[in-house]
């Protein structure tokens, strides 16, 4: 099937001149790039075929066209059941065997919307899908491209108080994960002023809202902010009005935060508990469940339990070489958490009194503060080795300060507790 046929003028290189004449490849006759009911057959096709490609070396070229198109990513994105493993694996590929792949992409959609303003919020690339492939970007490590559409989706919420809360809560990760402080700022600043003027946010929202802002302070290394708004998000939390991904990420954010302030007790109560959570409604094999493993490997490095943080490391490793394959641990296009990756790997440097000298060591001397502008793709490696900053800091209060260093060792996953018996242990 050809999904290029209607798209004469589609670039699957790096320039930035491309553009895109109409959507192509739209099903049952759409003229509106949105899906029909009886498109999931069709898609499945398109799955099906890449899945072939990535086995078959000759055909990489034809595999980078039909996904530098963004209205077949976003079909993916918007109905596939799996859709996340599947474009982690055709993007790790291309990226690995082409140049920019990512970065065209990205270009291709601001070609297409800087032509077409108009858009509906249901449109291929509408607000809906902006936010939704922005923040596939960001939880796949590509920060600089998914600020870049999470922009887009700003704009695309023509001034809508919620929908705009929305995107930012996703945009401020991206910016403080990728060490853009002064863009991070701004956006924090942005989302005071817009709930300010809210009548009312729902509670989910804001939930969400207060642990973006843990994780935004506590990578500028800022833990008391960042425990205070964990706290917040925590004391918010109900049973049901959250999604389990949301329930996990409070419990992960607060139990670091909680490290960072001393409390290495109502840390491992809520890590534990966020690896209980992970297991039980996402399974062992899932990529959520690897992520918190190496929070948990985290945890266990902190508390003297070198040989069980690395066990709940590699764990985790191998859940992500299973959903991805092995250019997943590679460091350049690596996934999930590199920067512990890289820290737990360099144990020699852990006793260094000055932190700085082992981001020197590593990334050079050319550390130049992050800029507003977005020129291309970041080097991953050497966000991740930015990002050691907070571990090391971490570790020198339970080795050099006051903080005593209790001993700790790894534990079976407990039982799943309810947020409200959580919330009850953490409070009393």
């Amino acid at each position: 099937m050809d999904y290029l046929s209607e798209q004469p003028s589609l670039s699957s290189d790096s320039s930035p001149n491309s553009s895109l004449e109409s959507p192509p490849f739209l099903i049952s006759g759409s003229s509106h790039g949105s899906l029909s009911t009886d498109s999931e057959q069709s898609i499945q096709l398109m799955i099906e075929e890449l899945d072939q490609m990535c086995y078959l070396p000759d055909l990489v070229q034809e595999q980078r066209a039909v996904l530098t198109n963004p209205f077949n990513v976003c079909k993916i994105l918007r109905s596939h059941p799996n859709a996340r493993a599947k474009l982690v694996v055709y993007f790790l590929r291309l990226e690995q065997s082409t140049k920019d792949f990512v970065w065209t992409l990205v270009e291709n959609i601001c070609s297409f919307i800087r032509r077409r303003t108009d858009l509906s919020d249901g449109h291929l690339l509408g607000f809906h899908s902006m936010l939704k492939l922005g923040t596939f970007l960001m939880d796949a490590g590509w920060q600089a491209e998914a600020i870049i559409l999470l922009n887009i989706a700003s704009g695309q919420a023509k001034g809508q108080t919620i929908k705009l809360l929305t995107v930012l809560k996703t945009l401020l990760l991206a910016e403080s994960l990728s060490n853009r402080e002064e863009a991070a700022f701004s956006t924090l600043s942005q989302i005071h002023t817009l709930a300010g003027m809210a009548e009312s946010i729902p509670m989910a929202l804001t939930v969400e809202l207060h642990n973006s802002f843990a994780v935004s302070f506590f990578e500028k290394l800022d833990f008391n902010s960042s425990y205070q708004q964990g706290l917040l998000a925590l004391q918010l939390l109900g049973e049901g009005t959250h999604r389990n991904e949301v329930k996990i990420g409070v419990f992960r954010q607060l139990s670091k935060s909680c490290l960072a302030k001393g409390r290495p007790v109502q840390a491992k109560l809520l890590i534990t508990q966020a690896v209980s959570w992970a297991l039980h409604c996402f399974g062992s094999s899932s990529v959520i469940y690897a992520e918190v493993l190496e929070d948990y490997a985290f945890y266990l490095l902190m508390m003297n339990a070198y040989e069980d943080a690395v066990s709940a490391t590699n764990e985790a490793k191998n859940i992500y070489y299973k959903q991805y394959g092995p250019l997943a641990l590679q460091a350049e296009l690596a996934q999930g958490n590199l920067a512990f990756r890289m820290y737990i790997d360099n144990q020699k440097f852990y006793d260094m009194v000055n932190v700085d000298q082992y981001i020197e060591y590593i990334g050079g001397t050319n550390d130049k503060r992050r800029q507003l502008a977005i020129t291309g793709s970041d080097d991953r490696q050497m966000l991740a080795v930015k990002r050691m900053r907070t571990m090391m800091v971490i570790r020198k209060l339970y080795q050099y300060g006051s903080t005593t260093t209790p001993n700790d060792r790894i534990e079976n996953v407990q039982t799943q507790r309810t947020v409200n018996e959580i919330k009850n242990m953490f409070f009393q």
